[in-house]
């Protein structure tokens, strides 16, 4: 596909416009009040850098710090953190637990904040301002007291808290959520937070079938790999287990990415392709043979993702701010995979 961060960027403007964060041409329908979603937003801030590093055109950063600006203004949560931005209350401390309504429920995710930890990163190096790396720093140490437990010598996760972190709403582990922990605690130099989560770690297998999480064991190789390359041999042993969970992850996972469109979900099959544009860069540290022959199928899924008919689906419009934000991070990958 021809010009991919010019497809890129034309698809975050129009994400920029329809979620109230620059306003609408005259004439145009626009939202009453900014619609703003952590992880997606994430992604966003992400694409920008890296569309801004990429040509230099100074729009791109622009656009990404106002996005944290709004996103801090909008989903900040009163005792530290960011809310998901789920259009459901969280569920309150008398009411049952219902599996699938708790999906559209607010509260804080950890693998939220730690995709916006590393959106705050790239803020501080592409704009030369450490407020965001201090925020990212205390994202990380907020979110570690919060969702690791039991204090003092954690040995697991909460996969999601309130709002306001004073109480676990789903106490399991999320499968990879301690791995994004350590990868983000590490980026950020937090000692404490990374020994302890090297900790939940030990002995901790990543293998999944689920693309999404398949691409995301792919990204979180590529940054141990620079992380061991920059001195973190301490990390040699969980990237080679990485490793050899994302190529099984690979496998399980792309004979799935077929048939029609209503019974697909797009944000997460971009997901996958996203993480197999790690591949690549990866080979610079790592043996990645077991995962070159999944590599072309990346563009097979961008091709399927762009077309009319798919994104005429249910599947495409009912999440349409994620799908689109995934496949613009697809095209120009260099900030998600920074």
């Amino acid at each position: 596909m021809a010009d991919r961060p010019g497809r890129a960027a034309a698809i975050l403007d129009g994400f920029a416009v329809a979620t109230g964060l620059v306003p609408a041409a005259a004439g145009a329908s626009a939202p009453a009040h900014p619609r703003r979603y952590l992880w997606t937003d994430a992604f966003a801030v992400m694409t920008w850098i890296g569309l801004y590093r990429h040509g230099g055109e100074r729009r791109f950063l622009e656009l990404a710090l106002r996005l944290v600006a709004q996103v801090h203004e909008v989903l900040a949560a009163p005792r530290g953190g960011l809310r998901i931005g789920k259009s459901l209350p969280e569920r309150g401390p008398q009411e049952p637990y219902d599996s699938g309504l708790e999906w559209e429920r607010d509260g804080q995710y950890y693998h939220y904040l730690t995709k916006w930890m590393h959106a705050l990163r790239l803020a501080a190096l592409a704009s030369g301002d450490e407020t965001y790396r201090l925020r990212a720093i205390e994202l990380a140490r907020t979110a570690h007291r919060a969702f690791a437990y039991p204090q003092g010598a954690p040995r697991s996760l909460y996969w999601k808290m309130s709002i306001d972190l004073s109480r676990p709403l789903v106490a399991s582990m999320g499968a990879h959520d301690p791995l994004d922990g350590l990868v983000a605690a590490a980026s950020l130099a937090l000692d404490a937070e990374t020994r302890e989560l090297a900790r939940i770690c030990e002995a901790h297998r990543w293998a999944t079938d689920d693309a999404l999480g398949a691409g995301g064991l792919l990204v979180d190789a590529l940054r141990l790999a620079r992380l061991v390359a920059s001195g973190r041999k301490d990390l040699q042993s969980l990237l080679a287990a990485v490793l050899e969970d994302a190529s099984a992850s690979a496998a399980a996972t792309a004979p799935s990415l077929r048939g029609p469109a209503e019974r697909r979900l797009a944000f997460r099959e971009l997901g996958f392709a996203l993480g197999l544009h790690a591949v690549e860069p990866l080979a610079a540290h790592a043996d990645v043979e077991s995962l070159r022959r999944f590599v072309p199928l990346a563009a097979t899924l961008e091709h399927f993702w762009s077309g009319a008919a798919s994104q005429s689906a249910q599947t495409w419009t009912a999440h349409r701010d994620i799908n689109a934000v995934t496949l613009a991070a697809c095209l120009a990958p260099d900030g998600a995979l920074g």
